[in-house]
């Protein structure tokens, strides 16, 4: 298989078929670790990493309330603890597992400056599991979007993926988009349903017969769905992941490593032997039968400039709608907010002392601490409605995506009598970050440092009155700014999605006007190699 791969690496090289170059890296890889990848999937805060810690009993990953994970964190056996940070130009680091977070995690190597590629982490807990390594990834869901590019790219080297789910929001059009994605490429797509402890028996069976029968609905297959609490049943958990996913492994590691193998070298040679066998059916053609070819096949639709003009308008029409669909969820929290705050505040004023400028300066920091708490627990609260306006998006953009490629190949199928596959494109949304409150100086000029003009057994109650107005006004004032912040945010998430989704697109469509430059002096090459791909196709399916 090694010299069917250098075969494939040179065609695609030689005909300039980009499309297919992360996967030939992801079997490179795979031959030359020589180990399996169980990789963990997911959205921001799923438990990815706390999943990893509890089943290893051993708090190697960093976990916290905000995106951790920042990049690949690959865990595996050696005799002692071992910790290689591998950066992206090759230099390696030997670091103490203590020191990890500096260079995995978002707030202690924000936006990836170190420029980490991988932390390998070697531990004797691994012996457990010979041949096995477990692959943290990225949230894919995470406010980060170079975390989000990283995950993509990684996704294409797991040979098992493992996704992980959370019970409290089964199975979103993101998981099952992101299921579908990994089915194509991993050798086994799995489901693990975390945060059990929070649904009795009888829910837990219901959320997994709905992500079974959904999954069966758009993919066509059964995939198991494993369960996983970090408070709750623990062990019998592991245990039953012990038995029919890792031990399954391990002791016939020779053989699943090879059906690995087989199964990404089939892929990746299939959706090579199609385009090569539109590259021959070209060459037969003369040149202005190919130009006529291209014409068809490349129609106005498959334009780069119609093309463009298309996801802009996508993305013109959706920004425009965004801010009025946060505010009007945001909206229905107002008035209460306010009367809350309001009430909260007359029980705390009689226990604030001082003069005028200690009471501003204790107002001005209780409001600004209690808005943040309370916005951000709506924001918690209503995430999943910001996901889904961010889903819709994406859904658009998958759905054009899928649109286009179906035009492509119903167009190579009319002209040259052959299908191209079809594949999803899904590009990754964001959640929200904490918001950020401001509180204006209560006071618009400078009347608090005259506050020694002002005996407070007398003004007292006037300045409360005054504090207790400016609470309608600040709230009403940071319901807009988080109305701006988060419209802004999605809005930025929209264009870099129409922007990767352009990329995929043109990508595609280079792979085809390439395939379709076939030279006539070249023919029988392309014919010899066409058969010589169907050939290997056959030996090693057998």
């Amino acid at each position: 298989m090694e010299i069917l791969l250098k075969e494939i690496k040179q065609i695609c090289s030689e005909y300039q078929l980009l499309s297919l170059q992360q996967l030939i890296i992801s079997v490179e890889n795979l031959f030359s670790n020589k180990y399996i990848d169980i990789a963990v999937f997911g959205q921001f805060k799923t438990g990815k990493s706390s999943f990893i810690n509890n089943f290893l009993e051993k708090n190697i990953l960093p976990t916290a309330v905000v995106p951790a994970t920042s990049v690949i964190t690959r865990i595996f056996y050696g005799d002692t603890e071992r910790v290689t940070i591998i950066y992206n130009d090759k230099r390696t680091e030997i670091i103490s597992i203590n020191d990890l977070e500096n260079y995995v995690t978002e707030s202690k190597n924000p936006n990836n400056t170190k420029d980490v590629a991988i932390a390998n982490i070697e531990i004797p807990e691994m012996k457990a599991f010979p041949g096995l390594c477990f692959t943290d990834t990225p949230g894919v869901g995470s406010i980060f979007l170079h975390n989000t590019e990283t995950t993509k790219i990684w996704s294409d080297n797991a040979s098992i993926a493992l996704v992980c789910i959370s019970a409290e929001r089964p199975l979103s059009e993101f998981d099952l988009n992101l299921i579908r994605e990994l089915d194509r490429n991993s050798y086994k797509t799995l489901c693990l349903l975390t945060k059990t402890d929070l649904f009795t028996t009888e829910q837990i069976n219901e959320i997994t017969n709905f992500i079974q029968t959904s999954l069966f609905r758009e993919i066509g297959k059964k995939i198991a769905v494993f369960y996983y609490s970090i408070y709750k049943n623990s062990e019998t958990y592991k245990q039953k992941i012990n038995n029919e996913i890792c031990l399954p492994l391990t002791v016939q590691f020779d053989n699943e490593i090879e059906k690995i193998l087989k199964h990404k070298v089939i892929t990746i040679t299939t959706k090579l032997l199609s385009y090569i066998e539109i590259t021959y059916t070209s060459s037969l053609k003369t040149d202005d039968e190919k130009i006529l070819l291209k014409k068809k096949i490349l129609d106005e639709k498959l334009n780069t400039s119609y093309i463009q003009y298309e996801l802009r308008l996508i993305t013109t029409d959706f920004k425009a709608n965004v801010r009025d669909k946060i505010y009007k969820i945001l909206e229905l929290y107002q008035q209460d907010l306010i009367k809350e705050m309001q009430k909260d505040f007359i029980l705390n004023f009689s226990e604030w002392k001082g003069n005028l400028n200690d009471l501003t300066k204790i107002f001005e920091d209780w409001l600004k601490s209690v808005l943040t708490e309370r916005l951000k627990k709506i924001l918690e609260k209503e995430k999943h409605q910001f996901e889904k306006i961010t889903e819709n998006i994406n859904s658009h953009f998958s759905f054009y995506t899928r649109h286009l490629k179906e035009r492509l190949s119903e167009n190579i199928f009319r002209v040259l009598g052959m299908k191209l596959a079809v594949e999803e494109w899904n590009p990754e949304f964001q959640p929200l970050k904490q918001p950020d409150i401001s509180v204006y100086r209560i006071f618009d000029s400078h009347i608090e440092l005259l506050w020694f003009l002002f005996p407070m057994f007398i003004f007292r109650k006037i300045f409360k009155n005054h504090f207790y107005k400016q609470i309608s006004y600040e709230t009403e004032k940071n319901m807009q700014r988080l109305t701006s912040d988060i419209s802004e945010k999605i809005n930025k998430l929209t264009d870099f999605s129409k922007d990767e989704t352009l990329k995929y697109i043109l990508n595609e469509i280079n792979t085809i006007e390439n395939a379709l430059s076939g030279e006539q002096s070249k023919s029988e090459e392309y014919q010899y190699r066409a058969e010589s791909l169907k050939k290997h196709i056959k030996r090693i399916s057998e």
